[in-house]
């Protein structure tokens, strides 16, 4: 679904359901604390701790230029240059006989230095990639886009003693494999708004929901960052590119577990 087609039927059931809209510049969202029982902080990534840097363009490519699934299927690629990257194909929608593809890279900001930049990445992935040479002829596509990533990291803070409850990408709830956001931050604003329906304070919210954060996405965070350790070097990469070729039910639960549908808990380790 197009983001902001999904954006405004989250906005318009938020109203339905009782929520007044005010606009209101904010730098420092405890100074509502006063005015509101309970802050809920999800202004993004760079209201937390961005440790990723990403970039995107979409593409329009024609549906004939594509082999079957593609307009259906969420690609992930790997780079040997760039170990903790990623690339991805992202089908967004049809347009007239055209898919609409997110096409992007991803890299930890402290792996992205002079040489070995987001922007090379980028370049690289669209130059070597064989799916997008195949698209290229046939496909147009926009200007390139930069923007910041807060990856789980583990252990994390998402509420402090002034009642400010962070999520989404503002708590760093990004999955650190993948890099996908959206997921994570819809988990995030169901169990925060459990934290705030079942406490009987503000207190009492905040530590429900840091309780609900460590519960829910530690383990999971964890779990992540042991794989992306694990598939960091080639022959690594290979090796389970090998396994996972002639062991079908283990691709399955990789590929659900990589794209969300099943905790990363569900493989063997």
């Amino acid at each position: 679904m197009p983001r902001l087609i999904f954006d405004a039927l989250l906005w318009r059931q938020a109203i339905d359901a009782g929520c007044r809209p005010i606009r209101q510049n904010v730098r420092d969202p405890a100074a509502l604390n006063a005015t509101y029982d309970v802050v809920i902080d999800a202004r993004g990534a760079a209201a937390g701790a961005p440790n990723a840097v990403a970039l995107r363009a979409y593409w329009t490519v024609p549906r004939r230029a594509l082999v079957a699934g593609e307009d259906t299927t969420v690609q992930i690629h790997t780079d040997a240059q760039f170990e903790r990257g990623y690339g991805w194909l992202f089908p967004v929608g049809m347009r007239n006989g055209d898919v609409y593809m997110n096409v992007g890279v991803g890299l930890w900001a402290a792996d992205s230095t002079r040489g070995h930049s987001i922007t090379d990445f980028h370049e690289r992935f669209i130059r070597t990639n064989a799916v997008l040479r195949r698209w290229q002829p046939h496909a147009s596509h926009e200007r390139a886009i930069g923007c910041h990533v807060g990856l789980g990291v583990g252990a994390n803070r998402v509420a402090d003693s002034g009642c400010v409850l962070r999520i989404g990408d503002a708590a760093n709830l990004a999955d650190p494999l993948t890099g996908d956001g959206i997921a994570n931050a819809l988990k995030s604003g169901r169990l925060v708004a459990d934290a705030i329906t079942s406490a009987a304070d503000r207190a009492g919210a905040a530590a429900r929901w840091q309780a609900q954060h460590d519960q829910a996405f530690v383990p999971e965070f964890t779990r992540a960052l042991r794989l992306q350790r694990l598939l960091a070097g080639t022959a690594a990469k290979n090796a389970t590119a090998a396994i996972l070729a002639f062991a079908p039910p283990l691709r399955r639960r990789v590929h659900a577990a990589v794209f969300g549908e099943m905790p990363y808990a569900g493989l063997t380790w």
